[in-house]
C-alpha cells in the first residue's frame, strides 16, 4: 500500500485495531498509526484498554514518522460511533 505522506499536525480519523501494553494501533485508510500509551490519556494509565476499545472510532494528530516508516500520533478525541462488535 502506498505511503499516505501525512505531515506533523495532520488530524486523522481511524478505528482502533488493537491494544497492547505499549499503546494502541489505529487503522487509518488502511495504514496503521501507533498511539503510544503516554499519548492516549492525560492521566497515568497502565493499559490503553482503560480508555479505549477495539472498533472505536478516534481522531488523532500525527506527531512523527519513525525510521521504520511507522506513523505515531496523539489521541485527540474518542468518537461515539463504533465499527464492529
Amino acid at each position: 500500500m502506498p505511503d499516505k505522506h501525512w505531515s506533523k499536525g495532520d488530524v486523522l480519523q481511524g478505528t482502533i485495531s488493537s491494544l497492547d501494553q505499549q499503546g494502541a494501533w489505529v487503522d487509518v485508510q488502511g495504514e496503521m498509526v501507533f498511539l503510544p500509551l503516554a499519548e492516549i490519556s492525560w492521566f497515568e494509565i497502565e493499559h490503553p484498554s482503560e480508555n479505549l476499545r477495539t472498533g472505536q472510532s478516534v481522531l488523532l494528530s500525527v506527531f512523527s514518522k519513525g525510521a521504520k516508516g511507522i506513523y505515531e500520533g496523539a489521541l485527540r478525541e474518542v468518537r461515539n460511533d463504533e465499527i464492529g462488535p
